[in-house]
């Protein structure tokens, strides 16, 4: 779960608080600043070159984002903002504004509230491997089914979900649910079972403009004043170093042993209505964003 900054301090306030009412010697705060070169064990896998992984911001990756006091990084634009609205120009697709950040995608356009599909063609081999739909204050982002880097994996009567670094698009593959599995089923020492817990960051969560001085971190999109301003991380687009264009590849290959391959841009594009059909019916062709720094 992500928290604001502020209510880390509240809970820290709080268990100070407990410790002094129960006589006991102290406590120390485990993480003063947010720490991006910190790894999280469920997304290391999904952070390589390992090395670069100072160079931005994983906002899934718990680790990263300890510190009471947060350290955001530099032109990640809050949501709906007049900076959002002043982002630049996307070649190719009129109206739509964007730009990458350490943090992920930013893209902007005018809307009037309708259900929004934006497609991301990340990989070269299969098309558009993510697909986001926006409605309401409610939004998914779905992935090819190959590409997902945790796949169900059945063992007896219990399904896991490990990493798999094979993970590949595959061509006019169904889009599916982007699913983590945080903790696995377990059983107790008394012989409790305690059932496995998943978790879909995929579900995207929606409000309006942010204020600027008190950032929603929970927030991935916003619709306000006639603009739908989206954040989209890194990590579910299956970008694992946007520092240096890198992207999950599973392909086998020997000079790929990070499992990854370097690209020029991601491809996508913005549209008012549902995807007709799954080939695409009547849509124009995605518009390269040059969303990756160089």
């Amino acid at each position: 779960m992500r928290r604001l900054p502020p209510d880390q301090a509240r809970i820290d306030v709080e268990l100070d608080r407990i410790i002094r009412q129960t006589n006991l010697a102290g406590g120390i705060v485990f993480a003063w600043l947010d720490e991006w070169f910190k790894r999280n064990w469920m997304y290391f896998d999904l952070e390589r070159p390992a090395i670069n992984t100072p160079q931005w911001l994983n906002t899934l990756d718990a680790e990263e984002h300890y510190g009471p006091i947060a350290t955001d990084p530099q032109g990640d634009p809050p949501l709906c903002s007049a900076e959002a609205k002043a982002m630049p120009a996307v070649p190719g697709a009129p109206g739509l504004l964007g730009e990458a950040t350490p943090a992920g995608v930013q893209l902007a356009w005018k809307t009037e509230g309708q259900t929004r599909v934006l497609l991301f063609d990340v990989h070269p081999t299969a098309g558009d491997e993510c697909r986001v739909t926006l409605k309401g204050t409610k939004g998914q982002l779905l992935v090819n089914s190959g590409y997902r880097p945790f796949k169900p994996q059945v063992v007896g009567k219990q399904t896991y979900r490990l990493y798999d670094p094979h993970a590949t698009p595959v061509p006019v593959a169904p889009l599916v649910p982007y699913v983590t599995l945080p903790n696995i089923r377990r059983l107790g020492r008394d012989g409790t079972v305690y059932p496995a817990e998943t978790d879909e960051p995929g579900q995207l969560r929606g409000g309006g403009a942010e204020d600027p001085a008190s950032r929603d971190l929970t927030e991935d999109f916003c619709t306000a004043g006639g603009w739908t301003h989206l954040s989209v991380p890194w990590t579910p687009l299956n970008v694992t170093d946007p520092s240096s264009h890198q992207v999950q590849d599973g392909r086998p290959s020997a000079d790929r042993q990070d499992h990854t391959l370097r690209i020029e841009g991601i491809g996508g594009c913005v549209h008012s209505e549902v995807l007709a059909s799954p080939a695409h019916a009547g849509m124009t062709q995605p518009t390269v964003i040059r969303c990756l720094r160089p």
